[in-house]
């Protein structure tokens, strides 16, 4: 282990370095983070954890070298969760009479084109489409019900688009 800067009061380790007294933070996020994966109550798996370093370690790219492959998988991972949880979403819709034409807008509004992504935020989004891990949650009735707005629009659907 050495510096890479060619300091002595930094640490390298897997090519990140660290000076000496962020140590002792550092160290309590390891043991935070394993009582996470270790803990018989967590909901955290490992795989989880790989996917948090994975994107801590592109955010890093893309602010530090201006990486513009960090925000593509970014926009591609999000894409990939939230056309399933739209796709819910639609059959979830599917005998509703009135509900037909608006799915149809939804859809054509929130298409994607490049440097976009779908997401969907905050209160009444639904318990699936802000869970990260495919886990279903432990009652059985989250999920089975929809709040509208204007008692017709489906809530929290985002379009994001990244310029630079």
């Amino acid at each position: 282990m050495k510096s890479l800067r060619g300091n002595k009061d930094s640490l390298t380790i897997f090519n990140t370095t660290v000076k000496w007294k962020f140590l002792p933070k550092l160290w309590e996020w390891r043991n935070y983070f394993e009582g996470w994966l270790t803990s018989r109550d967590s909901k955290v798996s490992t795989t989880f954890m790989h996917r948090l370093l994975t994107y801590q370690r592109m955010a890093g790219d893309y602010y530090e070298n201006k990486d513009p492959k960090a925000l593509e998988f970014i926009i591609e991972a999000c894409n990939s969760f939230y056309s399933e949880e739209f796709r819910r979403e639609q059959e979830f819709y599917e005998f509703a009479v009135d509900m037909g034409d608006i799915i149809n807008s939804m859809r054509n509004l929130l298409r994607v084109g490049s440097n976009e992504c779908l997401i969907r935020v905050g209160r009444f989004s639904g318990v699936y489409a802000v869970t990260i891990n495919k886990r279903k949650p432990h009652n059985r009735k989250w999920g089975t019900t929809r709040n509208l707005f204007e008692g017709k629009y489906p809530m929290g659907w985002m379009k994001i688009k990244f310029i630079g």
